[in-house]
C-alpha cells in the first residue's frame, strides 16, 4: 500500500492476557440452617504468584451476594448463612482485567435442619436388687429447653455392651419405660442411648446398680416387723415389743 505524505502507518502489538487460577475451599461440607459457612479463596497466576488487589465475586446458586478484594497473598474470604435446607452451589469468580484472564471456582455443600441439643435422663426404681428381681428404668428425652421429644427410639444396655431387648419409643412428653430382670450378683452399669435424629443431637445417660443376695432389712417399729428381701424372696420377722 502506498501512503500519501499526509498519512501515518500505525501498528498494534496484541498481547495475550496472563492466565489465572482461582481456588475455593469451605471449612466443611455440611451445615445446619443458620450456621456460618466459611468460604476461602485464593487467586494466582499460572506460576502460582498471588494476585493481590483483585476483585473476586461470590455467588450462591448463581446469585451474586458479595464482592471483595484479594489481600497481598491472593486470599479472600466470604461468610454466608442459609435459611433453607438443601444442596447449595457456591461459586467465586474473577472477571479478569487488562493483564489477567478471568477464572472461577465452585463447591457444593448441603444444608440440614438446625441440630438441637438434647438431654436424656434415666431414673431407676432403686439401686439395689436381688437376682431375678424386676428392674424398672424410667427414661426422659428433652430438648435443651426442657420440652419432651416424642417418637424417638431409646436403647438400653447392660454394662455398655449387651443391648437389653428391643428399643423403647418416647411418648408425647418424651417419656419411656424399660423393664429388665436383674443380672448376676455384683456391680453393673445400666446405660441408655439416644442416637440422635434429623435436627436432634445424640445424648445418653447411665447409672450403677448392685445385685446382691443380702439386702438390709427395713424395720417398721410401729408394726414390729422387718422385711427382708433376698434371692427373690420376701420374709417377715416378728419382733417382740417391750411391755411398758
Amino acid at each position: 500500500m502506498v501512503l500519501s505524505p499526509s498519512e501515518t502507518s500505525i501498528s498494534f502489538d496484541v498481547v495475550a492476557a496472563t492466565g489465572t487460577i482461582l481456588t475455593i475451599t469451605t471449612d466443611k461440607t455440611q451445615y445446619a440452617v443458620g450456621e456460618t459457612v466459611n468460604v476461602t479463596c485464593r487467586l494466582s497466576d499460572l506460576s502460582d504468584v498471588p494476585l493481590g488487589g483483585a476483585v473476586v465475586e461470590f455467588l450462591v446458586d448463581g446469585v451474586s451476594t458479595n464482592k471483595r478484594f484479594t489481600d497481598s497473598l491472593g486470599w479472600v474470604r466470604f461468610l454466608h448463612q442459609f435459611a433453607t435446607t438443601g444442596t447449595k452451589t457456591l461459586k467465586t469468580a474473577f472477571n479478569g482485567d487488562a493483564t489477567y484472564s478471568a477464572s472461577q471456582a465452585s463447591a457444593t455443600i448441603s444444608v440440614i435442619e438446625a441440630v438441637v441439643a438434647t438431654t436424656l435422663r434415666m431414673k431407676l426404681d432403686k439401686l439395689q436388687y436381688a437376682p431375678q428381681e424386676t428392674i424398672t428404668v424410667s427414661l426422659n428425652l428433652t430438648r435443651a429447653g426442657g420440652t419432651g421429644i416424642a417418637n424417638q427410639p431409646i436403647f438400653v444396655f447392660l454394662n455398655s455392651v449387651t443391648q437389653v431387648g428391643p428399643e423403647v419409643t418416647t411418648d408425647a412428653n418424651g417419656n419411656a419405660t424399660k423393664t429388665l430382670i436383674a443380672p448376676s450378683l455384683g456391680r453393673h452399669t445400666l446405660s441408655a442411648l439416644f442416637q440422635g435424629a434429623t435436627g436432634f443431637a445424640m445424648s445418653d445417660a447411665s447409672s450403677g446398680i448392685t445385685v446382691t443376695s443380702t439386702v438390709v432389712p427395713t424395720v417398721d417399729p410401729r408394726l414390729g416387723i422387718a422385711v427382708i428381701s433376698g434371692l427373690g424372696a420376701v420374709g417377715l420377722i416378728w419382733l417382740s415389743k417391750r411391755k411398758k
